[in-house]
């Protein structure tokens, strides 16, 4: 079977380039078990989100993706479902010009499925998922049975504090697996330095060391960061790993708002102190993170309503494309800026962990507060407490 929808035909053609049958990238996936009707996704990272980029139907226990890539390069990309019964995840793979990818398995826990190919790094992330591959069909089947106490929550408030302690015992298990498997990987990563599929493994390393309490591994993960060479230092992901590894100064309440150089639509630059005098809202968002995108109409009335006394600056963390696009499409009328380091520069100045992310500066230019989520009229409510 083999299915392609326009779009999905126009979109690799943009990102991959269209070219020869002798670049053409095929990726199959036969899954025992697998029902008709299941639809499967195909996804592009971009910097800490992802755009699906194509998706296919089961049939047969089957599904196809191909497209022509003229990029002379090996990339990592993400299939998943949003179907019955599978874990809130995603099954990397490695793809290049001219690869042909088999993927096989047995059930829904995808991230234990098998991928084959002569991709050079799809073996060497093999080799790591290898050593996890238990730890890794536990901690999704717990995720799994997590996500459906949710749904259940929300259609059973009433049971949600019964609900609530199941998950935080599921929870508590996940991290305890996470832990043998981050124990793996590092034992993995010692071995050497083999390219782009290590640096993605030292790049969840120094995510976990920069979220975790108490990551164990800090020696060796610094030993391990300067055994990458200058082109990894130098990528978006080997300066992600260096900044995780030496954090800038987080600024708190009653300082100084911190400051750097950020860049609009237009690709003119902006300081954030060119806006004292007014209150300053900075709305730290993505264009993957759902909550900051359904703020949006809120965040333009309230640009309106008390521009006399506030400029709202959103600030994005992802990739100049992306961002443009979804600026254009969204229609964000305010201050939209992008300092074009992920959450590396600006969104670590303020200690940005989750998003939507909020920051309140005072005219003078100091920090009074911040918060984070968002619920339909929770800004509206934070401007008549905060803003005089």
């Amino acid at each position: 079977m083999k299915t392609h929808l326009p779009l999905f035909v126009l979109i690799c053609c943009v990102l991959f380039g269209c070219g020869s049958k002798g670049n053409e990238v095929v990726i199959e996936g036969f899954i025992a078990g697998l029902e008709d009707g299941v639809v499967m996704t195909l996804n592009q990272p971009e910097g800490r989100t992802v755009v699906p980029i194509g998706s296919d139907t089961v049939k047969n226990q089957t599904f196809m993706f191909s497209y022509i890539d003229s990029v002379p390069q090996p990339k990592r990309l993400t299939i998943m479902s949003m179907g019955e019964g599978f874990p809130p995840t995603w099954l990397d793979i490695w793809v290049e010009p001219g690869a042909k990818v088999k993927i096989t398995g047995e059930d829904k826990l995808l991230r234990t499925w098998g991928v084959n190919s002569n991709v050079k790094e799809q073996k060497e992330w093999n080799a790591f998922a290898a050593l996890t591959k238990e730890y890794t069909r536990q901690t999704q089947a717990i995720m799994r049975d997590a996500y459906a106490l949710f749904e259940e929550m929300d259609a059973n408030p009433d049971k949600s504090t019964e609900l609530r302690a199941q998950i935080r015992v599921l929870y508590a298990q996940n991290d305890s697996l996470e832990n043998l498997i981050r124990n793996e990987e590092v034992k993995q990563l010692e071995k050497g330095n083999t390219g782009s599929a290590w640096l993605n493994k030292l790049y969840s390393q120094s995510m976990a060391y920069r979220y975790m309490e108490s990551y164990p591994y800090e020696d060796v993960l610094r030993s391990l960061a300067t055994t990458m060479t200058d082109d990894q230092k130098n990528s978006d992901m080997g300066k992600t790993i260096l900044s995780n590894l030496n954090p800038p100064t987080v600024v708190k309440e009653g300082d100084e708002m911190a400051d750097t150089e950020l860049y609009d639509v237009n690709d003119q630059l902006h300081h954030l102190a060119d806006y004292k005098g007014k209150y300053i809202l900075l709305d730290f968002w993505s264009a993957g993170c759902g909550p900051c995108i359904a703020a949006i109409p809120e965040m333009k009335e309230i640009s309106e309503q008390y521009k006399d006394k506030l400029t709202v600056i959103s600030i994005s963390s992802d990739s100049k494309d992306l961002w443009k696009k979804t600026s254009a499409e969204k229609d964000i009328t305010w201050i939209n800026l992008n300092d074009f380091k992920l959450t590396e520069g600006i969104f670590m100045n303020y200690g940005v962990t989750g998003i939507p992310h909020y920051a309140m500066i005072s005219p003078e230019g100091i920090l009074q507060t911040y918060w984070f989520g968002y619920g339909k009229g929770s800004l509206h409510a934070k401007m008549k407490e905060l803003v005089k």
